[in-house]
């Protein structure tokens, strides 16, 4: 309430108790505290709003929080592959999260998860960069599989031990999932079906 209207009612008062003249209040007569304080004259005020809950626009969130590696994530091991398209991969050159997948020709269950894998790459082009690491075998006989397991189109592929030797890769098919930043957060053994693949994928980009 604003400040005058406290004023009135002593005001009031003040006149009633300093007049002489004043008559004395019959018994019958309201007490003189019962003063009703007569309303402001002149336009209401618009009530001020400044500051008040839900009148101030909230700040857009234009880059989403990236959440943190995991807390197992180890810095991948770099290495440059020799590419059966031609030219070289080197893993600390490239800008992408990396799906790197080691096979083996003579494998069954690698025949039926790399088109699987394949399958998916279509979908993640230009967001993931898809490496199949071929060993345990020979260059000649892994490159008839190329063009049938999977497409040289959506992977970069080669043959390595050393790059087996490297990431401590003993069986097949391992799938290692390596961020942007170069770091290893998550690996598998064995097949890992379309769905989860998916998952693991979204997963690795969201790292950055």
């Amino acid at each position: 309430m604003p400040r005058h209207l406290y004023l009135i009612p002593a005001t009031v008062l003040l006149v009633a108790s300093c007049g002489g003249s004043a008559a004395e209040p019959t018994p019958s007569a309201p007490p003189a505290t019962a003063i009703t304080a007569p309303a402001a004259s002149g336009p209401a005020e618009p009530p001020d709003t400044t500051g008040a809950p839900g009148t101030m626009a909230a700040p857009e969130t234009t880059v989403a929080e990236r959440p943190p590696l995991p807390a197992e994530a180890t810095l991948a091991p770099d290495f440059e592959l020799a590419l059966g398209q031609g030219g070289v991969f080197t893993l600390s050159e490239e800008a992408n999260p990396v799906l790197i997948f080691f096979w083996a020709e003579w494998c069954s269950v690698c025949r039926r998860e790399l088109p699987a894998v394949d399958a998916v790459a279509s979908e993640y082009e230009g967001r993931v960069t898809f490496v199949a690491v071929a060993g345990r075998s020979s260059l000649a006989a892994s490159a008839e599989r190329v063009g049938v397991w999977f497409s040289p189109d959506r992977f970069l592929w080669g043959y390595s031990d050393e790059v087996w030797a490297a990431f401590g890769v003993a069986q097949q098919p391992v799938g290692v999932l390596i961020s942007a930043g170069g770091y290893e957060v998550e690996r598998w053994f064995g097949a890992v079906g379309e769905e989860r693949l998916r998952q693991a994928l979204d997963r690795l980009i969201s790292y950055g």
